[in-house]
């Protein structure tokens, strides 16, 4: 507090990440007739915390606040107290993977070395809770685009300080997250120079409409020295699991150099 005022002077921030329990449990084995592995993995999430945008940012209880609700009140709009904030409400997942990696051979593409295909999987999340309880959970605070940027989440079009207190919540104005998401991806690489040069690509596509695609090339000049090129593409919709990057393409070079 300022000794000479009244008010605050300071502004303290704490955010907390709890524990989730997770209970899962997972599988792989070599498969005869796909010759090749496959992996299995399935957890159960307790309790995580999600986002419903009236719960968590509730626009119109910041019309409680004591100084504002006064001037409100000489205006002729009471506002009836309460909780100034939101609370986080929370969701039971299942999660689940469904792999498949190899080694094979593509003699014109390489004739020396094998291609690796791993990281091969069919990824998926069900929200129990919304499922059985009807709550609609959106997508991590993500806002849907509009032609300018994207919406404000609350309805402040066409208010004035004589309908403030119609100030609300607007959940539609967020990405859904629908009760079953899921995405595909997948990796392949191989080595050409003895080793010493390895191309890669990799493909993650939400099957909501997102997708990435990275594009990686090593080159280990020695054990202690390597060279590395990255693009990564990101574009699709604003929605799981990548929505949040959709216009944020990567193009990175790296060299690392081992002084040990």
């Amino acid at each position: 507090m300022n000794p000479k005022g009244k008010g605050p002077t300071q502004l303290i921030t704490e955010i907390e990440h709890g524990l989730v329990d997770i209970i899962g449990g997972s599988m792989s084995f070599f498969s005869e007739p796909l010759n090749g592995i496959v992996r299995t993995e399935m957890e159960f999430f307790l309790n995580e915390p999600a986002f419903i945008p009236s719960v968590n940012i509730p626009f119109q209880n910041e019309l409680r606040a004591p100084p504002l609700r006064k001037v409100l009140a000489s205006l002729g709009q009471p506002i009836k107290p309460g909780p100034q904030g939101g609370t986080i409400p929370y969701a039971n997942f299942v999660r689940f993977e469904l792999g498949y990696d190899r080694f094979f051979f593509f003699r014109p593409l390489n004739p020396t070395n094998s291609f690796t295909w791993w990281v091969t999987a069919y990824v998926g999340q069900w929200n129990v809770t919304e499922s059985l309880t009807g709550q609609n959970f959106r997508f991590n605070g993500q806002q849907k685009p509009t032609s300018t940027g994207v919406r404000t989440g609350a309805n402040t079009q066409g208010l004035t300080l004589a309908t403030i207190s119609k100030l609300h919540t607007v959940d539609t104005d967020f990405v859904d997250l629908y009760p079953y998401e899921s995405f595909i991806q997948s990796h392949l690489e191989t080595t050409y120079l003895h080793g010493r040069l390895t191309p890669g690509i990799t493909m993650i596509v939400g099957l909501d409409g997102t997708y990435t695609l990275p594009i990686d090339l090593t080159y280990r000049y020695s054990d202690s020295l390597l060279f590395d090129l990255k693009y990564v593409a990101l574009g699709g919709s604003f929605t799981f699991p990548t929505g949040f990057f959709r216009d944020r393409s990567q193009l990175s070079a790296r060299v690392t150099f081992l002084l040990n």
